[in-house]
């Protein structure tokens, strides 16, 4: 061997050598390759399998089909899974698996076909496999966005109510012209009660509330979808007062603690009932007893008169209530002189009392007695029953009051 081939036979040797570090290529030193088929693109909804197989084949320098190399499918984004994972080539060259997406749309949804090349262990990403999450949405939500509102009946909600189409597992679905009925209960309205989703897959309305005062609510349903998903809830409370009313006009007592009631209508535009208040002008004639709402019991207290207020809002009525007691027993004082001489007098009336209905001492101020006497020829009384003796003999004198009359023991008149 020459000097010079030996020298030039080191030099590759020594060239071979620094070369041999290992695969730093994804290409195959078998030159066998792999193409996407079909499986790529698709849509479908979110966790379900989608309806086409992912596809690959494994081709060599020539395009002609390789068997038997081992070819692995992996998720890599949106947490689907694929039925089988790996597969190694057919005769001609094909290796399938199926892919179920993962649920949550706002993933992206890819996976990676890959594979090691048998001569060099060298690891192969030859292709990503790209879906979307689509389908059809099956029902609206937005509910919990909105706070329970308290508004006037018959009254516009001062915000709109909105909806998002959603899927089953709550990814929203962007989807325009998607039909959305609204359902508001009572008498409530809305402008239209169809409305259809924008390019977002939203779609809202504002609500007037009904007429009817109480809890009120507002359902949205795709159409044609599952049954209502969301319901908006309220309370509609009355409108101001249109007219206030109170039965009867006058109340008439004639013992205290007597008891009466009177009635009130106090209503808005719509005829529900409204707020009101109570008052009276002499708390010493009646009492409020609040006992019978929409009422008010009234308890006779004094005699007098006075005026129960009722106000709703800017409007008022009233009702005048009048105390007199009237006498429903008489009796006399057991110090009522049991005689008298000719000529001397007796204030009857100073030993006669009356009682109401209900036993309660009439005071002298408002008695109203009238006076006879049994033999006139005996003795006489005036009109302030003042007795006075006129001839021996025996009297009785009556007093009478509302009715009532009551006689005195008899009074004996001596000479």
């Amino acid at each position: 061997m020459s000097t010079r081939y030996a020298t030039w036979l080191c030099l590759a040797l020594v060239l071979s050598a620094c070369s041999d570090g290992g695969p730093t290529s994804t290409a195959p030193a078998d030159n066998v390759s792999f193409v996407i088929v079909s499986g790529d693109g698709q849509s479908g909804p979110p966790g379900a399998e989608l309806p086409q197989p992912l596809v690959v084949r494994a081709v060599d320098g020539a395009g002609n089909p390789v068997p038997g190399r081992h070819v692995a499918f992996k998720v890599i984004s949106g947490g689907g899974s694929m039925y089988l994972g790996a597969g190694v080539s057919d005769a001609n060259g094909i290796v399938k698996d199926y892919w179920t997406l993962g649920t949550v749309a706002a993933d992206s949804q890819r996976v990676e076909a890959r594979s090691i090349d048998p001569a060099t262990g060298a690891k192969q990403v030859f292709g990503v496999f790209r879906a979307t999450i689509g389908g059809e949405p099956v029902r609206v939500d937005s509910s919990g966005a909105y706070a329970h509102y308290t508004g006037q009946v018959g009254k516009v909600v001062p915000f709109p109510y909105y909806v998002q189409l959603e899927d089953q597992y709550g990814n929203p679905v962007r989807r325009a012209g998607v039909a959305v009925k609204w359902t508001p209960s009572g008498d409530g309205t809305m402008f239209r009660t169809t409305t259809y989703t924008d390019s977002l897959g939203r779609t809202g309305v504002r609500w007037y509330f009904g007429t009817v005062a109480g809890p009120q609510t507002l359902s949205a349903q795709v159409v044609g979808g599952e049954p209502a998903r969301v319901l908006f809830t309220g309370t509609a409370v009355p409108g101001p007062a249109v007219s206030v009313d109170i039965e009867p006009d006058s109340v008439h007592f004639t013992a205290f603690g007597q008891l009466d009631t009177v009635t009130v209508t106090a209503v808005d535009q719509y005829g529900n009932a409204t707020p009101r208040t109570w008052s009276q002008t002499s708390p010493g004639v009646v009492h409020l007893r609040n006992l019978a709402p929409p009422g008010m019991v009234l308890q006779a207290a004094g005699n007098g008169r006075a005026y129960v207020i009722v106000t709703s809002g800017s409007i008022a009525d009233s009702t005048v209530v009048v105390v007199r007691q009237e006498a429903a027993t008489i009796s006399f004082s057991e110090s009522l002189p049991s005689s008298v001489k000719v000529g001397g007098t007796v204030n009857v009336k100073y030993y006669t009392g009356a009682r109401d209905a209900n036993n309660h001492y009439i005071s002298s101020a408002n008695t109203r007695f009238t006076w006879s006497i049994t033999n006139p020829s005996v003795a006489t009384i005036n009109a302030n029953g003042i007795l006075t003796a006129h001839a021996p003999g025996s009297v009785k004198a009556i007093a009478t009051m509302d009715g009532v009359s009551a006689e005195t023991p008899t009074i004996t008149v001596s000479p």
